[in-house]
């Protein structure tokens, strides 16, 4: 029943803090936003995603102007639970590591921007993305780790199959089991778009 924003680009700087607004379920109207408190590390094209009532704040850029102007990737991941109650508002973040061998450091050593995150069956997957901040390479790579019960992630792991295309802005989606990547660029520059729609149902238990 309430809808956030978190962190962001202002127009001359990162942001860090999250906003939430009531949600009328009955009609969908929206109430006015308030501020929860709850700050971030400053970033912008972070992915944020939810699994059992904990929220996670993944990757995106710290320093640099929004859209294309990135000099300095965030490879920290920070988690909050939002409380189950008529406030909306959410518990303290807590860093929850960083992407470790994972999507941020994978590939050559270096953080990442512009890639996507979901999570399906207690793990959180995070496909593609910029391996530099000019964004003129990118990733074919899909990476996995294990939520607990507490909401701490796992250890990160790349996933033996690839996206067949190296990419980045596309948006990693899951239904019925099936992990989707839909979209996203091929390279820098807006004509490299693309409509294509990739998917996987055979997800490993181990």
């Amino acid at each position: 029943g309430y809808i956030y924003s978190l962190a962001g680009y202002s127009g001359s700087a990162s942001l860090q803090d999250l906003l939430f607004a009531k949600i009328d379920v009955s009609t969908g109207d929206m109430g006015n936003f308030s501020s929860s408190g709850v700050v971030v590390t400053p970033r912008w094209d972070l992915r944020a995603i939810v699994s059992n009532g904990y929220v996670y704040a993944v990757g995106g850029c710290g320093t640099g102007s929004a859209p294309s102007g990135c000099t300095a990737l965030q490879p920290e991941i920070q988690t909050f639970q939002l409380y189950n109650n008529d406030s909306g508002t959410p518990m303290a973040y807590a860093a929850t590591g960083t992407c470790g061998a994972g999507p941020c450091s994978g590939a050559g050593g270096v953080d990442r921007i512009g890639g996507s995150s979901t999570v399906l069956n207690g793990y959180i997957y995070y496909a593609g993305g910029c391996t530099n901040t000019g964004c003129t390479t990118m990733s074919n790579l899909t990476y996995y780790a294990p939520i607990d019960t507490n909401g701490n992630i796992g250890t990160w792991a790349a996933a033996a199959s690839t996206l067949p295309a190296s990419l980045a802005w596309g948006k990693l989606l899951t239904a019925g089991g099936t992990l989707y990547y839909v979209g996203g660029q091929t390279g820098s520059a807006a004509t490299s778009a693309v409509s294509t729609v990739y998917y996987t149902s055979i997800i490993s238990s181990v």
